[in-house]
C-alpha cells in the first residue's frame, strides 16, 4: 500500500481521461503534459507486458474457441484480420484494467515525478504557499497527504524557515 513521508497509507494521484488517452496512444513525444511522460518512462515495461500478455491470451482464445467458426464464412485473410483487432481491443482492455495495480507498484518513481512538478503524489492537487509542518512536512489540505517540503518541486511555500 502506497503511502505518504509520514508513513500514513494514502491513494495514488488519479489520472484525467486526457492524461489516460496520451498513455494509451504510448507515445511520449506527442504527449504534452510533462507527468505523463515522465510516468510513462516510469512503467512503460509492466504496462507494455499486460498488454502483451492481454493480447497473447486473446490470440490463443480466438484460435482455440472462434477461429474455426469465422474462417470457413469469413475467410483466411478477414479471419486474421478480426483476430488481430480482437487481439488489439482485449490487449487495450488488460492494460487498462491493470493500469492502476502498476501505478501502485511503481509508486515510488510516480510519487517522485508529481512531487518534483509540485503536485501531491496521493491526490494531483498543487501544493503551493503551504505552511511547512514542524516535521518538515508539507501537508495537502485536499487529501492531508503529508510530504517533506524537499521533495517538492520549486513552488513558494509558506513558513520556510
Amino acid at each position: 500500500m502506497p503511502s505518504d513521508d509520514r508513513g500514513l497509507p494514502c491513494d495514488i494521484a488519479k489520472l484525467s481521461m486526457r492524461q489516460i488517452f496520451w498513455r494509451a496512444v504510448g507515445l511520449k513525444s506527442v504527449a504534452k503534459d510533462q507527468i505523463v511522460k515522465k510516468e510513462m518512462s516510469a512503467t512503460a515495461v509492466p504496462e507494455t507486458s499486460m498488454a502483451l500478455i492481454g493480447g497473447a491470451i486473446s490470440w490463443v482464445i480466438w484460435d482455440i474457441f472462434v477461429s474455426s467458426m469465422v474462417q470457413p464464412l469469413v475467410g483466411d485473410l478477414i479471419n486474421l484480420l478480426l483476430q488481430v483487432a480482437f487481439a488489439i481491443v482485449v490487449a487495450m482492455c488488460f492494460w487498462f484494467v491493470f493500469l492502476n495495480q502498476i501505478r501502485r507498484w511503481r509508486f515510488s518513481q510516480i510519487s517522485e515525478i508529481f512531487l518534483t512538478e509540485g503536485y501531491c503524489a496521493a491526490c494531483g492537487y498543487l501544493l503551493e504557499d503551504l505552511i511547512v509542518e514542524p516535521d518538515g512536512c508539507v501537508v495537502c489540505p485536499e487529501c492531508n497527504g503529508a510530504w517533506k517540503k524537499e521533495r517538492v518541486g520549486n513552488l513558494p511555500i509558506s513558513g520556510d524557515s
